[in-house]
């Protein structure tokens, strides 16, 4: 779900627990507005942290998305500082973190990752194929590690042709 329309089903639900709390209020039911009152904070508490995950800017944003990977599935992320040789094989792009986690679980192969600036690169390499994820600050703009990367894969693509004629 896109943010802003998140937060605005957040902030119509603030307003609609606001109104029954009033209602309660009104009608003495004091057990039940306890309840409800607490739950208010708590939406409170939650809109919050998510107008402050929104405002975030792009460099808070990649720093953060890269702590929580590099936390979570530190036992099998290996850093590197460079890209292996990929003579012979082919390059998957996977879509998110998700994947790569989940082909990583099938395998049984650990995921390295080369980290920079601008973006970090995941990968973990399986007989002739390279699945490849990258986090990077701007999603629209091509990093160093991307062009290299692309680089690599089209000097492959081309001596694996020139090995063919």
């Amino acid at each position: 779900m896109n943010n802003k329309i998140k937060l605005i089903v957040l902030v119509f639900l603030l307003v609609l627990l606001i109104g029954i709390d009033l209602v309660l209020f009104y009608f003495k039911l004091f057990d039940y507005l306890i309840v409800l009152s607490v739950i208010t904070i708590a939406l409170i508490v939650f809109i919050m942290l998510e107008v402050k995950k929104i405002n975030m800017d792009e460099n808070k944003k990649y720093m953060y998305l890269l702590k929580k990977i590099l936390k979570i599935y530190n036992p099998i992320l290996v850093e590197t500082k460079n890209f292996p040789d990929i003579n012979g094989k082919s390059i998957l792009k996977v879509g998110n973190m998700d994947d790569l986690i989940n082909a990583q679980y099938e395998i049984k192969k650990p995921i390295y990752y080369i980290k920079s600036d601008e973006s970090t690169v995941f990968y973990m390499l399986d007989n002739d194929v390279i699945l490849v994820y990258f986090i990077k600050k701007n999603e629209n703009v091509l990093t160093s590690l991307e062009i290299k990367l692309d680089y690599l894969d089209n000097v492959d693509r081309i001596i694996n042709d020139l090995e063919v004629i």
